[in-house]
């Protein structure tokens, strides 16, 4: 036998507070880590994961990485997308 459960709107409205109360918290606490990181050698797919969880469009991202080398992206991240055939990072790094 099924059982159903009935939630009024009242409470709805709570949890999906309570919810996206969740969702931003985590989203502030990925941006920190991601302003805090050296992005040198993050693949394509570290960037793009960054942009889901910290819910920023990836030109943010890109915009706002962090570097050990003067060079910034063009220094060890670009040779390693080369090196490593990482064609994401690669049209991040030269069609934008």
């Amino acid at each position: 036998m099924k059982t159903q459960t009935e939630i009024q709107f009242s409470q709805a409205v709570i949890i999906s507070q309570a919810v996206t109360e969740a969702r931003m918290a985590r989203q502030a606490e990925m941006i920190e880590e991601f302003l805090t990181s050296k992005c040198d050698m993050f693949s394509g797919a570290d960037f793009e994961h960054y942009a889901e969880e910290t819910g920023k469009p990836i030109e943010w991202i890109r915009a706002n990485a962090q570097y050990d080398e003067d060079l910034g992206a063009y220094g060890s991240s670009l040779k390693n997308a080369l090196e490593f055939g990482d064609y994401e990072l690669m049209d991040q790094l030269l069609l934008n």
